[in-house]
């Protein structure tokens, strides 16, 4: 069995670092985490691909124009 994490996120940057690495360790090695950025206008979107090093294949980054935090759930949920 495995998990995949949906992160919706929009201009995050002062935590989505904190975040990923806050839940790193709870993942099982078959789990996976799903990044959904929704337009964001800060460094959000540069900041998870440098997680990538620590993560590997199982983080996944989405982007999106603004549409709202329902949009990129779905996104996230399409994308799993």
């Amino acid at each position: 069995m495995s998990l995949t994490v949906v992160i919706p996120t929009w201009n995050s940057a002062a935590s989505i670092t904190r975040v990923l690495r806050a839940l790193r360790p709870q993942l099982l090695p078959h789990d996976a985490v799903v990044v959904v950025d929704d337009g964001s206008t800060d460094a959000t979107p540069a900041l998870v691909p440098q997680e990538q090093l620590l993560f590997g294949e199982r983080l996944h980054l989405y982007r999106q124009p603004h549409r709202g935090a329902a949009a990129a759930r779905n996104r996230g949920m399409a994308a799993a």
